[in-house]
């Protein structure tokens, strides 16, 4: 994966939509964006 502003939208709206907890802020979100997905892909139903 690479950090683009279209990751950024789609992260956003998987976060509103299933109610979980958002990085503080962008800053953050790009820090930690690799393991957030990979996280997420973990426990995401495909």
């Amino acid at each position: 994966f690479s950090y683009s502003k279209e990751f950024e939208k789609v992260y956003l709206i998987i976060y509103d939509v299933k109610g979980s907890i958002r990085p503080a802020n962008i800053k953050e979100l790009k820090a930690n964006f690799q393991k957030i997905i990979a996280d997420k892909l973990k426990c995401a139903p495909i």
